[in-house]
């Protein structure tokens, strides 16, 4: 982790005891990080700029929420209720599997974050795709590396190949979210585009008819330059296309790019996907803790 950017712990001091996996000052592993990232318990300092940041919102929840101030309790309530907090301590202190994985996602998180902190949401979608790509083939394999059975290990891997050379790592995660997420509460609930956070009144039309047309058949809901509200899977597909549509910009093709004419303020275009897309995120990355801390010690 480079120097640039150092951790605040609001929560634990020095010598937290019993609990000091769980503190900033006396883990630093990059799976706590992340999960303090996440759950909106740390300050961001930034020494090359002198800057801090303060992370407040709660994405692990889902829809995300602002947290009204960090303590020990917004960590804990992330697990059923027979987890306890030096459960959680034990685990972050103990956790070496896949740390390499965690420590890739990291950085490009923090900078996610920061972004969105400094209002920068087309820079913060692009870590945020950057992520997206970075989880897509490991979170599979991570889940699969569990399995006592090879043989059930290369099943389960044939499930999310794809089935021709160029739908690459991308479905084959979307593959994967279809077999082992979708009998979770969250695969069933909808990520809900805001359009009225768009400062810009006579952009928010403009708006929701390109987040329309590239969220496809993903809607399940929609109120007219008000709000769109897209599936679980779906608004991953809507994130690639949002990234293909508009960081590719060749002409003379079949498909519909977006230009920056169209748009006019990228940052605001990004604005109401930004939060949406990190909770996303976050949902899939915290699966991954939950599966790692329920499959502690296995090989």
């Amino acid at each position: 982790m480079t120097d640039r950017y150092v951790y605040i712990d609001p929560i634990f001091s020095k010598g937290a005891g019993a609990l000091v996996g769980l503190s900033l000052h006396e883990n630093n592993s990059s799976a706590l990080r992340i999960f303090r990232l996440l759950t909106g318990t740390c300050t961001i300092h930034d020494v090359f700029f002198n800057k801090k940041f303060k992370s407040a919102i709660n994405y692990l929840n889902f829809p995300y929420t602002q947290n009204s101030r960090s303590n020990k309790k917004t960590l804990l309530e992330m697990f059923p209720e027979d987890v306890t907090l030096e459960d959680i301590s034990e685990y972050f202190c103990k956790l070496k599997n896949n740390e390499e994985f965690y420590a890739s996602i990291e950085f490009e998180l923090i900078n996610c974050v920061v972004a969105r902190k400094s209002e920068r949401y087309l820079e913060s979608f692009i870590f945020l795709y950057r992520i997206l790509e970075g989880i897509s083939y490991s979170i599979p394999l991570i889940y699969v590396s569990k399995s006592r059975s090879f043989n059930a290990s290369f099943r389960s891997l044939q499930q999310y190949m794809p089935t021709k050379n160029n739908e690459g790592e991308l479905l084959f995660f979307k593959n994967f979210i279809k077999t082992h997420w979708s009998k979770e509460n969250f695969y069933k609930l909808t990520l809900d585009i805001d359009i009225g956070s768009i400062e810009v009144e006579e952009m928010r039309s403009i708006y929701f008819k390109i987040y329309k047309e590239k969220a496809k058949n993903c809607i399940e809901g929609e109120t007219e330059d008000e709000e769109l509200k897209i599936t679980f899977l779906g608004f991953m597909q809507f994130m690639i296309e949002l990234r293909n549509r508009y960081f590719h910009f060749l002409q003379g093709g079949w498909q519909k790019n977006i230009s920056t004419s169209q748009i006019i303020f990228p940052d605001l275009f990004f604005k109401p996907i930004v939060d949406l897309g990190i909770n996303w995120i976050s949902i899939a990355l915290f699966e991954v803790i939950k599966f790692d801390m329920e499959n502690h010690g296995k090989t």
